[in-house]
């Protein structure tokens, strides 16, 4: 009886065992995926600022003819602008799903400056006298937005990957 009880009692600690394990490493696998889709998101917020900013610089060479991109890659790189603009956006609306708040609230901000500057921009009588100085100031103003958001951004970014 004695032995029985012994057996009993090494089972019941190996299940406990194996449930207490199997439950934190699950619980260690969500946390992990979380990060990842976290990383992920951060990566391609990221990745779609830096092709904005990319446009503003080439689009701003190019009107003051210093040296800049192509043509096509002038398209490639406006195509890519508004390729990067609707991912944002897309992470304005839904990124509390996987970014932080004070993230989603930062990335508004920009998105909202950027935005209004191309309102501007579009508002403005733009003709042969002026296209060359409208144009690059716009573009100027493009990556200034972005060079003053982003640090705070990144500040908030490497909080929420902590």
């Amino acid at each position: 009886m004695c032995e029985l009880a012994r057996d009993a009692a090494s089972l019941l600690v190996s299940i406990v065992t194996i449930v207490i394990g199997s439950f934190l490493a699950l619980r260690q696998y969500r946390i992990q995926r979380r990060w990842d889709a976290r990383h992920s998101a951060y990566q391609e917020i990221l990745s779609d600022v830096s092709a904005i900013r990319a446009w503003a610089n080439e689009n701003y060479a190019n009107e003051l003819c210093l040296p800049s991109a192509s043509s096509d890659q002038l398209v490639q790189l406006s195509k890519q602008f508004e390729l990067a603009r609707a991912r944002l956006w897309q992470h304005v609306n839904v990124g509390e799903l996987t970014i932080s708040q004070d993230s989603v609230t930062a990335l508004r901000g920009l998105m909202e400056e950027i935005e209004s500057e191309r309102f501007n921009f579009g508002e403005q009588g733009i003709d042969d006298s002026n296209s060359v100085e409208a144009i690059s100031t716009h573009c100027e103003k493009i990556r200034s937005i972005i060079d003053n958001s982003l640090p705070p951004f990144l500040r908030l970014a490497k909080n929420d990957l902590k």
